[in-house]
Formats: C-alpha cells, structure tokens, sequence
C-alpha cells in the first residue's frame, strides 16, 4: 500500500519488506548497504550486511534505476585527442 504524493519515491510497502530509494553519495563499496544495516534495515540478500535477512532471497536486491559517469571518446574532429561525455543508462526495476 503506498499512500505516499512524491511519485514514487520514498517507500512503498510489500508484505513486511519495503521498497526504497536511496541516492549514494561518494560511490564508496557497500555505501548503502553498510548504511541501511547501521540503521537497522538490511538489503534482502545481503550475505555480508544482512543480518539475518540473506536467506530470504538468494540474491542482493539492490538495483540501480539509473547510472551517470563521465567517460572519455576520441574526439570526432581531432582522433588524436579525447573529449569528456556524459554517460547516462537508465533501467528499469526488476520488481
């Protein structure tokens, strides 16, 4: 039941697992993971941060919807030389 007004995000409750959106900060290993287990809500799956909850899936539940990097490409104009580009993949949620 979600009766939240933020189109859709936040939380949204199934069963007795939510769903959440979280937004890392500084790319750093197991960032969110680490932060949702401190808290007291480990990812379902998390065999290293779980806390009991890895066994309820056999996979981490941690999906990213969208991803953004720079990346460097040989300049069309000059192939000697790169240039910087924005790279963005969105995905859509497997759940």
């Amino acid at each position: 039941n979600n009766n939240n007004n933020n189109n859709g995000k936040g939380c949204s409750n199934v069963a007795k697992y939510s769903r959440v959106e979280l937004e890392p900060k500084t790319g750093r290993g197991h960032q969110l993971r680490l932060h949702m287990e401190c808290i007291g809500h480990p990812i379902l799956g998390d065999q290293l941060h779980g806390s009991g909850v890895e066994s309820v899936t056999p996979r981490l539940c941690l999906h990213a919807q969208r991803l953004e990097m720079h990346v460097l490409v040989l300049d069309p104009e000059n192939n000697n030389n790169y240039v910087k580009k924005q790279l963005v993949v969105n995905c859509l949620s497997p759940y």
